[in-house]
C-alpha cells in the first residue's frame, strides 16, 4: 500500500443475513485485513453481526468504526473489540421520539437517564428514614473486604449499616469505620452460624472476603432461608452458590441482586465461548430464578426477571483492581436499603460506581485509581448526577 493510504469499508451493513465465508465478498474482505493500511468502517464492520455470535465469518478488522445513533449490541462484547477498533457513535438525525418508541429489550445506562431516577428527600428525613443495610463479609487475611464494602455502604446514602464479621476482625473495623457498627459472626478468623435479627435490616450483602470453610457455607445457607428482603450476593457467596445450586431456589424472588465476574457467572452455569453466549445464558438466569444479575466488565451488564438488559456505559481499565467488586457490593446494598425500586437502585450503583472510577482516573491516571480511591469519589459522582 502507498503511504498515506486508508480503507473505506461499507460493504455490508446491519442487512447481512449470513456469515461471510468464501466467495468475492470473503476474498475482498481478507485482502483489505492483510493490505496494511488503516481501515474505517462506515456503521458496523463488514461481516460482523450486528446481533447475535457468528462463528467463522470473515470480519474487516477496522482501526475506526463510525456508527449512527446507537451501538449496535455486538459492540458490547469484547470479543468483536477487534474489529470494531476505536468506536465513535455518530447522529444522524434519527427522531427522539421514533427511538423512544422503538420496542428492544436492550438498554443503555446513562449519565442521563440515571439523573431521571433522582428522588425527592423531605427535610424531615432521619436515618431510619434511609435504612439499615447489613452486610456479612471478611475472614482471615481479608478484611479489608469488609472494610471497602462497609465503606461504600456508608456512602450511598443508607442512614445505618451493620457489618457482621469474624470477631478477630472486629477491632480493625471497628477502629477504621467508627460510623458502621460491627457485630460478630463466629468467634474466631471465619465466619461461623450466628445469630442474624433478619425483621432489623432493609437489605443484606453477602461475599466480600468470607472464603469458602465448611462453617461459612452453614452460615450462607441460614441467612439464605431467613432473609427475604432485598439481597446482595458477591464473590464467596456466590462461589458457596456454585458448589450448592440447589440453594437457588431460596434466593427471594425479584429482590435478589448477583455480581459475578464472569469467571464466577461461569462456575454458576457453565464455561461460555464467548462474552456474547455468557450474556445469553445470563438472561436466562434470569428469567429462570427471578433474580438481577450483574455481570461484571467493560459494559457491566444488568439482567432482570422479565429479560431486560442494561448496559453501563460508565467505568474504565483502571477500576481492574482488586477490591473493586466489594465497593460495588456495598454500594448496591446501601441503595438497595433505601426507599428505591429495587431496579433503579441497581442502575444507580453500577453506573455511580463506574463513574467514581473515571473521576479517579482522571485526576490519578488509570494506574491510581484503586478500590478506596473508587469510594473516595463516590460522593463527587452522587453530586455530578444528582445535582
Amino acid at each position: 500500500s502507498e503511504p498515506g493510504t486508508w480503507i473505506g469499508d461499507a460493504l455490508f451493513g446491519t442487512g447481512l443475513s449470513k456469515p461471510m465465508q468464501t466467495g468475492l465478498f470473503a476474498e475482498t474482505v481478507q485482502a483489505i485485513n492483510e493490505s496494511g493500511c488503516p481501515v474505517f468502517s462506515v456503521d458496523i464492520p463488514s461481516g460482523l453481526a450486528a446481533d447475535k455470535p457468528w462463528e467463522n465469518s470473515v470480519v474487516v478488522k477496522a482501526n475506526f468504526t463510525f456508527s449512527f445513533e446507537q451501538p449496535k449490541l455486538s459492540f458490547l462484547f469484547a470479543e468483536n473489540q477487534a474489529f470494531t477498533g476505536s468506536l465513535r457513535i455518530v447522529p444522524i438525525g434519527v427522531h427522539q421520539q421514533f427511538k423512544e418508541g422503538t420496542q428492544t429489550s436492550h438498554f443503555l445506562i446513562t449519565h442521563t437517564g440515571v439523573s431521571e431516577l433522582k428522588r425527592s428527600i423531605s427535610p424531615f428525613s432521619h436515618k431510619g428514614t434511609f435504612g439499615h443495610a447489613a452486610l456479612l463479609a471478611g475472614g482471615y487475611g481479608k478484611a479489608g473486604a469488609s472494610h471497602l464494602a462497609s465503606a461504600a455502604c456508608m456512602r450511598s446514602g443508607a442512614g445505618l449499616v451493620t457489618l457482621f464479621t469474624p470477631d478477630e476482625l472486629i477491632p480493625l473495623v471497628q477502629t477504621a469505620l467508627p460510623e458502621v457498627m460491627v457485630q460478630p459472626a463466629g468467634s474466631g478468623k471465619w465466619v461461623e452460624p450466628f445469630r442474624f435479627d433478619a425483621d432489623r435490616f432493609s437489605s443484606l450483602g453477602i461475599g466480600p472476603g468470607l472464603g469458602t470453610e465448611q462453617e461459612t457455607t452453614v452460615a450462607v445457607k441460614n441467612l439464605l432461608a431467613e432473609f427475604g428482603g432485598p439481597l446482595v450476593l458477591d464473590a464467596d457467596a456466590l462461589n458457596i452458590l456454585s458448589e450448592n445450586k440447589t440453594w437457588l431456589s431460596f434466593l427471594p424472588p425479584n429482590l435478589t441482586v448477583l455480581t459475578p465476574h464472569p469467571k464466577e457467572f461461569d462456575r454458576l452455569t457453565r464455561v461460555h465461548n464467548s462474552c456474547m453466549d455468557r450474556w445469553k445464558t445470563q438472561v436466562e438466569f434470569s428469567q429462570k430464578f427471578n433474580c438481577y444479575v450483574v455481570l461484571k466488565g467493560r459494559y457491566t451488564s444488568v439482567t432482570t426477571p422479565t429479560g431486560k438488559t442494561f448496559f453501563n456505559t460508565s467505568g474504565n481499565p483502571g477500576m481492574a483492581k482488586g477490591g473493586s467488586g466489594d465497593v460495588l457490593t456495598g454500594l448496591l446494598t446501601g441503595l438497595a436499603a433505601q426507599d428505591i425500586p429495587l431496579m433503579d437502585a441497581i442502575i444507580q450503583g453500577v453506573y455511580l460506581h463506574g463513574l467514581a472510577g473515571d473521576l479517579a482516573a482522571s485526576d490519578l491516571g488509570r494506574e491510581g485509581v484503586t478500590a478506596g480511591e473508587i469510594i473516595r469519589y463516590l460522593p463527587a459522582a452522587f453530586q455530578s448526577v444528582f445535582t
